[in-house]
């Protein structure tokens, strides 16, 4: 039974999806009849995973207060780890290294721990971030931000394009994925 599952990606191959189940301080994969495998499981030392994506062998996991890489077969330990505070969304760059995005900034980590390329700050409740194919940065801010915008922005933070999400009832936006044909979807959470 899942627990608050905050995340989850069909792997390639398209018949296992990668789930977090936050609350359960898991991030598994499941198959179309149900099963499940566990992925990583350290409650203790590396509670509440948020997001997490697959590359090859290696699972790159955000948890409350770090992002770390998991290594296929091995469900207790980190290869690799970096602190950084209330990670929401965390994606691999073409290039190996990290985009990690928390509440007010998004910086993308070399992989061998050399200082950040890119270091966006000042930012509002991030809810999600994606590296787009231009080499530009797609922002979604939440809750916090009058009630959320998306923004698609340069690596030193100039704003390319931007919309204000104009709702009435508490609703904000939470996800925006760019479309092939260069249209934007986003996702609105509703209360």
């Amino acid at each position: 039974i899942l627990n608050q599952p905050s995340d989850a990606e069909r792997l390639p191959g398209g018949t296992l999806t990668l789930i977090c189940d936050t609350n359960n301080n898991r991030v598994i994969e499941v198959s179309p009849d149900g099963s499940t495998f566990t992925v990583f499981y350290n409650p203790v030392v590396y509670p509440n995973p948020v997001d997490a994506e697959r590359k090859g062998t290696r699972t790159l996991i955000a948890f409350s207060n770090r992002v770390g890489i998991a290594e296929q077969g091995d469900t207790t330990n980190l290869i690799q780890e970096w602190t950084t505070t209330n990670p929401v969304d965390v994606e691999w760059l073409a290039n190996g290294n990290i985009l990690v995005a928390n509440n007010t900034s998004v910086q993308e980590i070399q992989y061998q721990g050399l200082p950040a390329l890119v270091n966006l700050t000042g930012l509002n409740s991030v809810r999600d971030v994606e590296w787009l194919s231009n080499g530009h940065i797609l922002v979604t801010e939440g809750p916090m931000s009058s009630p959320g915008t998306v923004t698609e922005m340069g690596t030193t933070g100039a704003v390319i394009w931007q919309h204000k999400v104009n709702l009435m009832g508490g609703e904000y936006a939470v996800d925006a994925e760019r479309l092939s044909d260069g249209n934007t979807l986003i996702a609105v959470y509703f209360p």
